[in-house]
């Protein structure tokens, strides 16, 4: 499997798992002003951020940051996995 990226800005980097160039990660690096002052965020592309956060919260996952809109780009929430691990979920305006 090779992964290929597309820089689209010094913050933020989408992953495509080829030979299946629809499935994409994205992630950015974030700066919070106090420890740890460096992390990174990884996201998930869903169809639906209301359902995905519902089946995370199932399967023993909790919401962070509640579906939140980017204006002119898409939706996105984060959740914490059941070992404690932030990860974004992003739904895109675009098709």
């Amino acid at each position: 499997m090779s992964l290929r990226a597309l820089v689209l800005t010094l913050a933020f980097t989408l992953f495509g798992c080829a030979p299946r160039p629809e499935i994409i990660l994205g992630g950015h690096i974030n700066c919070l002003g106090h420890p740890p002052h460096q992390y990174v965020t990884f996201y998930i592309m869903v169809d639906d951020v209301d359902a995905s956060l519902a089946e995370i919260a199932k399967r023993g996952g909790s919401m962070l940051v509640p579906k939140m809109e980017v204006p002119g780009m898409g939706w996105f929430a984060w959740f914490k996995d059941p070992e404690g691990n932030a990860v974004g979920l992003w739904k895109s305006m675009m098709q």
